[in-house]
This record gives C-alpha cells, structure tokens and sequence, in this order.
C-alpha cells in the first residue's frame, strides 16, 4: 500500500473538488484504529471522524500496483508526445542543411525564476557584470 495526504481544505475553506478527484483515482482514506497513534493528532470536528485528518490533510492509502500502472500510464504519453515532436521536426528539416540539434534534459533550479538565484555568483567570459579584465 502507497500512502499519501489528500488535501481536504485551504486555510479553512473546504476542497470538495480535490477530494472527489482523489477518490476517483482509487485513494481511500485510512481508518484510525488502523494508525492510533495518529488519532491523537487528527482534527476534532473532521469531515472524516473515523480517519485521520490532520491540519486539513487527509491520510490516504491506494495499491502499490495501481500507483505503478497510473505512472506508466502517464510516462507512455509523455514519451509519445516527444516521439511526436521529434517526427514533426523531423519532417520540417531541410536535407541540404546541417542536422537540428535536439538535447532533452530536464532540471530543478531554486531560488528566483527558471535561471535559479545567482546572488553571489560570479560571471566568467567577461559577461555583462564581469568587470575583471
């Protein structure tokens, strides 16, 4: 069984939405007497008064196996729309001219915007900012 905590309101308000959507997609909610030593923690008052709600947050559990499949499913598309757009730029390419250069890579950066936070850092090569000989 996968785990995970199912958002069932923002700053007071409730997410109907958020929740009906987690349902849907085979999340359950656990049962108290399944974790007691988080019934301590859950919310009085809760929507759910037989599971565990913390904070807002809902604890659920799905199969491991149905997890993996719902990944897959969704890997698959990610790799046919790649396969698309490279047969599309495929077919646009001019066979008399130097072959496109396609790298696909992906990253996490922190701090401010998609270049990361660079407070700090020096530029080399003589950039904008350098002004070392």
């Amino acid at each position: 069984m996968v785990h995970r905590w199912i958002r069932t309101s923002t700053m007071g308000q409730a997410d109907p939405v958020n929740v009906s959507t987690a349902f849907r997609e085979g999340w359950v909610p656990v049962t108290a007497t399944e974790y007691p030593e988080l019934k301590i923690l859950s919310d009085h008052g809760s929507r759910w008064p037989e599971s565990v709600e913390v904070g807002g947050l809902l604890l659920c559990c799905a199969p491991a196996s149905l997890i993996t499949r719902r990944s897959e499913h969704y890997r698959n598309m990610a790799k046919a729309q790649m396969k698309s757009v490279n047969d599309q730029l495929e077919s646009e390419e001019d066979p008399r001219m130097r072959t496109m250069f396609r790298e696909h890579y992906s990253s996490v950066s922190r701090g401010f915007g998609p270049g990361g936070d660079r407070r700090g850092q020096r530029r080399v090569n003589g950039g904008p900012n350098n002004h070392e000989p």
